[in-house]
Formats: structure tokens, C-alpha cells, sequence
């Protein structure tokens, strides 16, 4: 009916009752095609909170400032969102990298 975030928000509904890969890959297509980054960082959010291992957290907040760097151009919040998920890997092997790049 027009209502882009209006959709979203259905659509978000539907991904938190029966989270799968389909249900997130639509959400991220709506946000792609009428720029509700905002409301997709949500979504993952939401999803870093009930994640149970350090992998499934790294993964959200790396996707998380992958869309705050390239779609929102805010490459600070996209260095705090790693820098906080620096807690769960301790080595920092993998978002040291990033977080230098960031910087």
C-alpha cells in the first residue's frame, strides 16, 4: 500500500517469530530498496542479543558497522560497533584489522 516501513515492520514481525535466512534476506532487500538502514540495524541487534555463541555475535557486529560504514557513511559508529564487540574475541584477530582500517 506504500507504506515502506510499514512492511518492514511486518516483515521484522515475521523474521522475530521464525527467524531463517529467507526472512533476513527479505528484510535486508526492503531496507536495500527504500533505505531503512536504521530500522535493519535493529533487526540484527535484536538477533545480537539472543545470540548464544562469541561466532554468532562477531558476525552481527561486523555486518552491523559493515552497514553504518557503507550505507549510513558513519565510519565512528561502525568503529564503536566493533569496539565493542571486541569482548567477545579476546585475540582480536579478526576485527583488530577492521578497527585499524576504521581509524
Amino acid at each position: 500500500l506504500g507504506d515502506a516501513r510499514r512492511a518492514f515492520e511486518w516483515a521484522r514481525r515475521a523474521h522475530a517469530e521464525a527467524p531463517t535466512g529467507d526472512t533476513l534476506a527479505r528484510l535486508e532487500a526492503m531496507a536495500a530498496a527504500h533505505g531503512l538502514w536504521e530500522e535493519l540495524i535493529r533487526v540484527y541487534e535484536a538477533g545480537r542479543a539472543k545470540a548464544t555463541d562469541a561466532a554468532a555475535e562477531l558476525g552481527i557486529a561486523t555486518r552491523v558497522a559493515e552497514i553504518c560504514e557503507t550505507r549510513l557513511d558513519d565510519s565512528r559508529r561502525a568503529f564503536a560497533v566493533l569496539r565493542d564487540a571486541l569482548a567477545h574475541e579476546p585475540e582480536a584477530t579478526r576485527l583488530l584489522p577492521e578497527l585499524e582500517r576504521l581509524g
